[in-house]
This record gives C-alpha cells, sequence and structure tokens, in this order.
C-alpha cells in the first residue's frame, strides 16, 4: 500500500499547462476575430450545417465533466461497477433521441425544450416555467459539479493502463480490490461489526439487491431509463448540440457514435477509481468522520479524491501537467456546453419574452453577462452540494436531476406520445411532481446522513426510500396529476399538433406552418409583427407592418427588408466585434437569426440503411456487455 505524497513538481507539468492557456486563448481571440457568427441561429445552432462526427463527440464531451471523471471514479472506489449503468443505458436513450424525439424537434423548427412544449401545447406558462427549472438545474447540478474539481488532475488512456500495470492486471484488482481495507479497521480501531471500511461484496456486479440502499437493481434500471431520457432526449445541454446537425442523418450517425463512446467509461474511471482504493486505501477508503476529515477535509467521505490521487502518485513526473491539462480541456468542453444552452434557454425563451424586440447584439451580449452571473450562483452553492450524498459527487449529480427533472421527463413522454394531453394538465402534473421532489431535495441536505455505524434518525422519506426509487415516485404523482386533468379539460385539435408528436411529425408542411402558431412564436424574435399570407411547399409569403412591401422566405431563412441606416458609433462597432457581429448594414447583418421552415427529414436509402445497421450492432454489443458484468 501506497501513501500519498505527490504533486505537480517537474517543470515539463507546468509547461504542459501553459501551453494548453496559450491555445485556449489564441483560439478564443481567433474565434472572436472570425465575425462569421452574424446571427442569434450561428451562435447558438452553428447554423444547423454540423456534421456526425464532430456532434458525436460534443455529445460525449458536453456529458463528461468532473462529475464524470472524478465522480464516477470516486463512486466506483466506494461501490464498485454498479454506477457504469447510468453510462451504458445511455446509449439506448441516444438511439431514441435520435431516432424518436429530434424528428419531431427538426420538424416543429425549435432552438431550446421550453419553446417545443410552447408550440406542443399553446400559451407562455409552460415555457416560461420550465425555462426556470433548467436555469436552476445547471446551477444546482451542471455549474456546480463541474467546477468543484477543476482543478484536479486527470487523464484517460494512459492513466488507465499505468494503473492496471501497478495493481497487476485483472485478476489482482478483483483479489486486492476486495482486501483493500483502511488500516484503522485492520487495526481494530474502529467498529467492524458495521464493515465500516471494507468493500461491497457485490463490487464487481451491476445489479444488486433490489431492497438494498446501494444500487438497487430494479431502481437503477427504472431511474437511467426514464429521468436518463429527460437528460438524453429533453435537456438543452444535449439536445442543442444535435440540433446543429446539417441533417437527420447525421444526427443518427452522432448518436451512434456517442454511444460507442459511452462503453469506455467503466475501463478509463470506474476501474481506474477502484484501483486507487487498491493503492491508497486509508486515504480514499477512510472509514472514520475524523480520518477523513484529516484526509481530505470532508467528513462524509474522501472517495473523490481517487482520481486525483492516480494521477499525482502513479504517472511520472512531466507527464501530470500534461493529463491536468487533458482534463481541463474537458471540464472547459462541458462548461461551454453548459454555459451556451443556458444562455440560449435565458435570452430565447425569457429575456425575449418580456424585451420583444431585442436586438442580435443585445441578445448575445445578454447571454454573456448572464453566463458571468451563472458562474458566481454555482461557486456560492459547491460548499452545500460537496458534503451532500456522502460525499460523492456522481451520486449528488445524479439524485438532484432527478429530484428536479424526473416530472419533466413525464410531460415530455406524454407530450411527444399522447395527443390527448393538454396544457392545464402538463403544467400541473409538472408542478405536483417536482413539489415533492423539492421535499425530499431540502430534506436531504437539512439531515446529513449517518456515518457508518450510527443509528440513522432522518426522516423515513429520506433513510427508508433510496434515491432512485424517488424519482419514479416523482413520475408517478405527476402523471396522476396530469393524466385526469387532460381529460376534464379540452384537447387540442389534431392539425394544431402537425409536427409536434411521434403520431404527427410527418404532416404535410402548410399545416405545421400554417398552424403552428408562427406569427405569436416564432416572428417575435425578429423584432417586427407579421402575418401570414401565403403557404405553400416550397415558400411562405409574409406581410411586414410598416415595411411598404411584402416579404418572400426563400428556402429556409426569412429575408428582411434593407434599409438605410445611419453608420453606428464606435461603441456599437466594438460590442458588434465581440459578439462575433458584422458591422450593421452589410449583408451578412440581414441574415436572419431564425429558421420558420422546418428542417426536412428525408434521408438517402443507402445512409438510411447503414444508420440502422449502426443501432442494431451497439445494441448487441451492449447486451453482451451487461450479460458479462452482471
Amino acid at each position: 500500500m501506497a501513501a500519498a505524497t505527490g504533486g505537480l513538481q517537474h517543470w515539463g507539468d507546468y509547461l504542459a499547462i501553459t501551453l494548453y492557456f496559450v491555445v485556449v486563448l489564441s483560439v478564443g481571440i481567433w474565434s472572436i476575430c472570425r465575425a462569421r457568427r452574424s446571427s442569434v441561429k450561428d451562435y447558438f445552432l452553428a447554423g444547423r450545417s454540423v456534421t456526425w462526427w464532430p456532434i458525436g463527440l460534443s455529445l460525449f464531451a458536453s456529458n463528461i465533466g468532473s462529475e464524470h471523471f472524478v465522480g464516477l471514479a470516486g463512486t466506483g472506489s466506494a461501490s464498485g461497477f454498479a454506477v457504469i449503468a447510468f453510462e451504458w443505458n445511455a446509449i439506448i436513450l441516444l438511439l431514441m433521441l435520435a431516432w424518436i424525439f429530434l424528428p419531431m424537434y427538426f420538424a416543429s423548427g425549435i432552438y431550446t425544450m421550453p419553446e417545443y412544449l410552447s408550440r406542443r401545447y399553446g400559451g407562455q406558462r409552460l415555457r416560461i416555467y420550465l425555462s426556470v427549472l433548467a436555469l436552476a438545474t445547471y446551477i444546482f447540478n451542471n455549474i456546480s459539479t463541474l467546477l468543484a474539481y477543476v482543478e484536479r488532475p486527470n487523464s484517460v488512456g494512459t492513466l488507465a493502463d499505468c494503473t492496471f500495470i501497478r495493481v497487476g492486471g485483472w485478476e489482482a484488482l478483483y483479489t486486492k480490490y476486495m482486501a483493500a481495507v483502511p488500516s484503522s479497521v485492520l487495526n481494530q480501531t474502529f467498529n467492524i461489526t458495521a464493515r465500516c471500511g471494507f468493500p461491497r461484496e457485490d463490487a464487481f456486479h451491476i445489479f444488486r439487491d433490489p431492497a438494498g440502499m446501494d444500487y438497487p437493481w430494479i431502481g437503477l434500471m427504472l431511474r437511467t431509463s426514464l429521468v436518463g431520457m429527460w437528460y438524453w432526449c429533453a435537456n438543452q445541454v444535449i439536445v442543442q448540440r444535435s440540433l446543429a446537425a446539417k441533417s437527420i442523418t447525421h444526427a443518427k450517425g452522432a448518436s451512434i457514435l456517442a454511444g460507442y463512446l459511452k462503453i469506455i467509461p467503466l475501463f478509463i474511471m470506474v476501474m481506474p477509481g477502484m484501483i486507487a482504493r487498491v493503492l491508497f486505501p486509508d486515504e480514499v477508503g477512510c472509514a472514520t468522520p475524523e480520518a477523513c476529515e484529516a484526509v481530505c477535509g470532508n467528513t462524509a467521505g474522501c472517495s473523490n479524491i481517487a482520481y486525483p490521487l492516480l494521477v499525482l502518485e502513479v504517472l511520472p513526473l512531466g507527464l501530470r501537467g500534461l493529463l491536468l491539462a487533458v482534463m481541463m480541456s474537458a471540464v472547459v468542453s462541458t462548461l461551454t456546453s453548459t454555459f451556451n444552452s443556458a444562455s440560449t434557454v435565458f435570452t430565447l425563451d425569457l429575456w425575449r419574452r418580456f424585451r420583444k424586440r431585442a436586438s442580435d447584439v443585445e441578445t448575445l451580449i445578454v447571454s454573456r453577462i448572464f453566463v458571468v452571473i451563472l458562474c458566481v450562483l454555482g461557486v456560492l452553492w459547491m460548499p452545500i452540494m460537496q458534503n451532500a450524498q456522502g460525499g460523492q459527487l456522481f451520486q449528488y449529480a445524479t439524485a438532484i436531476t432527478g429530484y428536479l427533472q424526473a416530472p419533466t421527463c413525464a410531460v415530455f413522454i406524454m407530450s411527444a406520445f399522447w395527443t390527448r394531453a393538454t396544457e392545464p394538465g402538463a403544467f400541473y402534473g409538472m408542478l405536483g411532481g417536482q413539489l415533492v421532489g423539492i421535499v425530499r431535495f431540502v430534506l436531504d441536505f437539512a439531515y446529513d446522513e449517518p456515518s457508518c455505524g450510527e443509528p440513522d434518525t432522518r426522516p423515513p422519506i429520506v433513510s427508508q426510500i433510496h434515491y432512485l426509487y424517488f424519482a419514479e415516485i416523482q413520475i408517478a404523482v405527476a402523471l396522476c396529476i396530469a393524466i385526469p386533468i387532460s381529460y376534464m379539460t379540452k384537447p387540442l385539435p389534431k392539425e394544431r399538433l402537425a409536427g409536434l408528436t411521434f403520431w404527427t411529425v410527418k404532416d404535410k408542411l402548410q399545416e405545421h406552418i400554417a398552424r403552428a402558431n408562427v406569427t405569436s412564436t416564432n416572428l417575435e424574435y425578429i423584432g417586427s409583427e407579421a402575418n401570414v399570407k401565403d403557404v405553400s411547399e416550397d415558400k411562405v409569403t409574409f406581410e411586414v407592418e410598416n415595411s411598404g412591401s411584402d416579404e418572400q422566405e426563400n428556402g429556409l431563412d426569412l429575408d428582411i427588408k434593407k434599409r438605410e441606416e445611419a453608420p453606428e458609433p464606435s461603441w456599437r462597432l466594438w460590442l458588434r466585434s465581440l459578439c462575433g457581429l458584422p458591422p450593421k448594414g452589410s449583408a451578412q447583418a440581414h441574415h436572419h437569426s431564425l429558421k420558420l421552415v422546418p428542417m426536412s427529414l428525408d434521408e438517402t436509402p443507402f445512409w438510411r440503411r447503414i444508420t440502422n445497421m449502426n443501432a442494431v450492432v451497439i445494441l448487441v454489443v451492449l447486451g453482451f456487455l451487461y450479460g458479462f458484468f452482471a
């Protein structure tokens, strides 16, 4: 057994970190000077022109952050393999995103998930409520967990190889992990009867006692499938990556690539965390609050230091800085996706509700200011977060997601597959389910989890109901409220749902545009009041007030009449440059921000067969993995 003593001690480590910051800063300055983000559409969706492989990598990178590198390894060190179900079930959900949900999103021409619910049901209540809820999730979960351990060094394949060599291979890992007990327990200075500090006997199994309080397999499968469906199919951070695809075929290819990548966290995150416990049992597996506080300053446990310890102790001098840069790159990538999605929701779903004539410059400036505010709120929440869920970062992230978003998942499923669902049913169902979740959320932080061997005095709703099962209770509450209210309220006419549900996604284009609330939902982004004048298969003609003439949409973008304007002052030019926008009055400046016509769902037969076959292959691989590690 080793003692933790290392750190960044070599000039090569600092050189690698310095080069990383230089590269990031250079890319940032270059992207600002490029000035190719000529509209809100270009800024938030990359002009919807991205191919499958960058989106696939982005889907994986947007999901992988501190709560994975640090959290998965930490939970692996404390509990073993079961946590990998969160990653592997995501493969199925990624396929559902591409084959079921994205066709609806493409057909409805939406930018954000709150906007989809607004189109689906009409009105703005659900849109505003879901926007506020999404921003709360970003603060309490995404941003705070990403910032919590951004300073911790990390790596991927190289570290996994080094640690497996150090521990002696797969068979040695099993034997040594089960014997990785802190010296305080071996010396009988602590209560052995509660098996505090001992690894779990089922650590190398994914499916565990359904009535247990670790990872009950029924709760684990339901939670990763249902609430996971919200994360992968209705979460702005993830869906926004796929909405940038140039076609539905590229979106499917991206989901398949991301699905294959989701296999590897077991080998580069969970197993290295278990190896860390083998090498540093006194630190990673500390069994008493006093010992844990001495090791990492957290009385709840020190499992979250598993991965950093491997980097600082196992890797050779000079390589640690390089792998720290890898970790920082992963975290920055996820933070970028989170900030971009959060600012999209805030500016398009909230800010432009109150500032209907906001310009692109104003919108993009507000989005940047809002990102700064999110950072501040995330940092303020970090001290509270770090002691939650026994100090295991990944458990905290998954629990909070369930409390806040489980009912949202129920509403999205109902919205997509049940045409009889109504706005009052969806709203009150989601509200009721989330009120139940907020009660559990508050109680989790009001009552500390007892240390190993101590009596549990928490209320039964906390101590006897696992958070994995609690998410299903919230979904049931939401549906029990939403379904009766939907039957008691007037449903939307079928033609109003064109392109907005799984069953109506292929309805004719003119039905979608003429009846999908175009004038009130889409055109207020333009800053003009407009009315649909004529609809046909290949164009839409609008009357724009005070314009003096009719303007015609050609292709996918509405071309607004060019106007003669006085030169802008220098400070406004500077702001435009900072936001990546061209000077006002230029040809690029008149390129409109939003698409009003849905993206085509047509696919060539050859590539449709290729994506379908790959989807089947990855499901077979997933079945084999579950069978092997069950």
